[in-house]
């Protein structure tokens, strides 16, 4: 694995969210940061992901989700 810069990785649930992001090191994932996400408080994903990521030290490169 190649990519430089902050990974992010969502779990999207009828009722939860929960992200975290990652940095590769070495080869390896290693997380930085996460956190869990009540959906009734957000509008929509594009809000939770907006909160989450004005937390990181840096924005994310790219992203995946699982959307239930």
């Amino acid at each position: 694995m190649t990519t430089s810069g902050l990974l992010l990785a969502g779990d999207v649930g009828g009722t939860k969210t929960n992200l975290a992001l990652f940095a590769v090191k070495d080869g390896v994932l290693a997380p930085v940061l996460q956190a869990h996400f009540v959906n009734a408080g957000y509008p929509d994903l594009e809000a939770v992901v907006r909160e989450f990521v004005a937390r990181a030290p840096s924005p994310p490169v790219a992203a995946s989700f699982g959307v239930a």
